[in-house]
């Protein structure tokens, strides 16, 4: 079947819950700010996307038919700030980032004063019509804080990732026939990974929402899952300071390789597959590591790269750390 596209005067992202708090008021009281929770949103990039191949929308926006509620920390008083609007769709930024300038960041809107359920809205306003719109790729908020050393802090490095988007949801203005905005769901995006050495880009397609509406993606719990929990039984030998979950959800795995088989300098594997609690193969959309490859040290013809572990097979090899 060919996929289904729109036509619209304009598109509005709603975030209504980031990787850390919950920001509106869908079901929580905004009084819950008490907990000590930053009240800081922020995504990496956005893009428009065809699906007639014409590829991404650039030149029919441009940086002045974007606005947000609120704007950025810039228009709020920051002035050095450079986690601007602009970032969003500039061209100049690398989606795939973790630098300042690359980014954008503000206070959810009751925080900033400006008038709203605590909610942050990104809209986009085109100058003709768009037609054959076909979905909407995130970059999500992926800034990694250095020391005053200008080093990586182990324990709390990837902790901004948190103030990305976790929730949203997406509306086309003047869709079809149509007068007025148009909901088209609720998407949950992945939390950013800390991390450049993949694109971790995310494309939400319009006729595909992950559920009807943000309500839907907020605080929901899993059923039917009783029988296999009576079954789950953690590793007893595993030594951490919390509970393991049984039946996880998430977007992003990250795996730590501690030791080899004796080699002091290197480290491998060959390739590795993930299943859901139906026994079914889960699809891998990218992979990345740190260090990336042998060819990060200069082996430039070395074939054992990242990508290799999702895909059957080759194996990957780096240096130890």
């Amino acid at each position: 079947a060919p996929p289904t596209t729109y036509s619209c005067d304009g598109v509005t992202i709603k975030i209504h819950a980031t990787h850390e708090a919950q920001i509106d008021n869908t079901r929580l009281s905004l009084s819950n700010s008490a907990s000590g929770l930053s009240k800081y949103v922020g995504l990496g990039a956005l893009r428009l996307l065809r699906h007639d191949g014409s590829g991404v929308i650039v030149r029919d926006v441009g940086l002045d038919a974007i606005d947000a509620t609120p704007r950025d920390l810039h228009s709020l008083g920051y002035a050095g700030d450079a986690r601007r609007l602009k970032n969003l769709y500039s061209n100049e930024s690398d989606p795939v980032s973790t630098k300042d300038e690359d980014m954008w960041l503000v206070p959810d809107s009751v925080s900033a004063g400006t008038s709203g359920d605590g909610s942050v809205e990104v809209r986009i306003k085109f100058s003709s019509r768009i037609e054959d719109l076909y979905a909407v790729q995130v970059w999500n908020y992926n800034k990694v804080s250095k020391g005053d050393d200008g080093r990586y802090d182990v324990d709390s490095y990837d902790e901004d990732t948190l103030r990305g988007a976790a929730v949203v949801s997406v509306a086309l203005k003047n869709e079809g026939r149509r007068t007025g905005s148009r909901q088209m769901g609720a998407y949950y995006l992945r939390r950013g990974p800390s991390f450049a050495g993949f694109d971790y880009g995310q494309t939400l397609e319009l006729a595909s929402p992950h559920g009807i509406a943000a309500e839907d993606l907020l605080g929901g719990r899993r059923e039917g899952v009783s029988r296999l929990a009576a079954r789950f039984k953690p590793c007893a030998n595993m030594r951490q300071d919390y509970e393991t979950p049984f039946l996880p959800c998430g977007c992003l795995v990250k795996v730590v390789v501690h030791g080899g088989w004796g080699d002091k300098y290197y480290v491998g594997l060959d390739s590795f597959e993930i299943y859901d609690a139906h026994g079914s193969r889960a699809a891998v959309t990218g992979v990345g590591a740190c260090p990336a490859d042998l060819r990060s040290i200069g082996f430039a013809d070395d074939g054992r790269v990242a990508s290799n572990l999702a895909g059957g097979g080759g194996g990957a090899a780096a240096p130890g750390g």
